[in-house]
């Protein structure tokens, strides 16, 4: 029996927005912390006159900056170009249903089709448009908000802490 359903068309944007929060918070700390290592270093060689190191650190730091926080949207951008074709169907969309029944949920896309039960959720987290849905097996699901038939995003999130026994 189905007691939510989730539908909606996944599109560039929103699969950007779940790569960028499966990316671990570390990882932009250490790009941070290398960025200022790199920074300071730089300027300390201009200070010593060491003008073409002070340079080629300024380049690098800069490089590593627009990497860190630039470069992974922009990879999950091409990556979603790339595999955009193949996961569309007839007409060219790539939608998501995802239909949370009594003891287990079933997510179905335009060319494939996955049922999990609710003890195999490891945590769920949100985004701006997402509500993402860890599983233990470091796989994850998302869903966007606002695209429940019947029910709320509370009545939805109610449900899905009661299933998973999370407070």
């Amino acid at each position: 029996m189905t007691k939510y359903e989730n539908n909606f068309d996944v599109t560039e944007a929103l699969y950007v927005e779940v790569i960028k929060k499966m990316i671990p918070a570390a990882r932009y700390v250490m790009y941070t912390v290398a960025f200022i290592f790199l920074a300071v270093s730089a300027y300390v060689m201009i200070l010593g006159k060491n003008y073409p190191m002070g340079i080629i650190w300024f380049v690098l730091s800069a490089f590593l900056c627009f990497a860190g926080y630039f470069g992974i949207p922009m990879k999950a951008r091409k990556i979603f170009k790339q595999r955009f074709p193949s996961l569309c169907d007839k007409n060219g969309v790539f939608w998501k249903k995802t239909t949370f029944g009594e003891k287990d949920f079933l997510v179905t896309e335009p060319t494939t089709s996955a049922r999990f039960k609710y003890s195999e959720i490891g945590g769920v987290s949100e985004t701006k448009h997402l509500y993402v849905i860890f599983l233990r097996d470091k796989r994850f699901t998302f869903l966007k908000k606002g695209c429940f038939t019947d029910a709320t995003d509370g009545e939805f999130i109610d449900f899905l802490k009661e299933k998973c026994n999370a407070k």
